[in-house]
């Protein structure tokens, strides 16, 4: 892939994403099962530890790039952190704490996105993890207890394997060891 094409790479992860999502390449069977179990949706799971994963609301990975006026890339991809909503659960009291507190930071953490088939087409682990934004509000929809937080990391791994239009597989895989240092891996 061209530095050019890097300039496109968010906008291909969508794209891949809803590809995959409507493939026809399934079984009729399994895309019934999926939509009737699921209604359609994917779910987000975080990990971290040996916990059991739990649901995230959303995430957004915040990969960016620095693109010229000529609409060409400059400087490659950057991360400006991982931002994500979660209802409260058990695990709420270490996120506060662990933003409250300066220098603390989990090892690891992984966020995947998966079906009810078991299929995972984008997974994203993250070293050496800081809190470094928190807050709790409320889900406009439901008016239950929300809570955000930006994570800042040493290093991100966001692997994507999708579908292409002809039946094949696609899979990127992005690497991030700092905030500016971003690079597609073929």
């Amino acid at each position: 892939m061209t530095r050019r094409h890097l300039g496109r790479l968010p906008v291909m992860l969508v794209a891949l994403t809803a590809l995959w999502m409507l493939s026809e390449t399934r079984p009729a069977a399994a895309k019934t099962a999926d939509v009737v179990k699921n209604k359609g949706r994917q779910k987000i799971f975080m990990q971290f530890g040996d916990v059991e994963p739990f649901e995230v609301l959303s995430f957004d990975t915040g990969i960016e790039n620095f693109v010229g006026g000529d609409d060409e890339v400059r400087g490659g991809l950057r991360s400006t952190g991982v931002r994500l909503s979660k209802g409260l659960n058990e695990y709420s009291a270490l996120f506060a704490q662990s933003a409250a507190i300066v220098n603390t930071s989990f090892p690891e953490l992984t966020m995947s996105i998966r079906k009810d088939s078991g299929v995972v087409p984008l997974t994203i682990h993250l070293s050496n993890v800081v809190i470094s934004n928190y807050s709790v509000g409320s889900d406009n929809g439901s008016g239950e207890p929300v809570e955000s937080m930006v994570l800042n990391f040493r290093e991100m791994i966001l692997s994507y394997t999708g579908q292409a239009p002809d039946g094949g597989d696609v899979v990127l895989k992005i690497v991030c060891s700092g905030p500016d240092r971003c690079v597609l891996v073929e």
